[in-house]
């Protein structure tokens, strides 16, 4: 087995985002910036964020759909850390989340 294989990132809502998860992406839209944080929201809750390298945050604005990939933070309050920011803007948000529910559902049908 290959020891240089990351895990991969698990989809989650904000609101089932705890200190004790590993890598985890978001889909939501920010809320506000700054120069390296920000926070963004879905219908389940808010979360802060924040980058090491500003240049991630370069287009993001307000308003915008994004998808987050990074990990928990934080003993208090969860913030997460970003690795990867991808900008979802045009997405339809609702028939994305109705597609993703059918594919769980469908995942908990099969015996693996």
């Amino acid at each position: 087995m290959n020891m240089f294989v990351r895990s991969p990132y698990k989809e989650k809502r904000i609101s089932e985002i705890s200190s004790t998860d590993g890598r985890v992406r978001v889909l939501g839209t920010v809320v506000e910036t700054g120069e390296v944080d920000l926070v963004i929201a879905d219908e389940t809750g808010q979360i802060s964020c924040f980058v090491k390298d500003p240049i991630l945050l370069q287009d993001i604005r307000p308003g915008s759909v994004i998808r987050v990939f990074g990990f928990p933070v934080g003993m208090g309050e969860t913030k997460l850390q970003i690795d990867i920011i991808q900008k979802m803007d045009g997405l339809n948000v609702q028939l994305y989340r109705e597609v993703r529910q059918e594919i769980s559902r469908f995942e908990e049908g099969l015996e693996w």
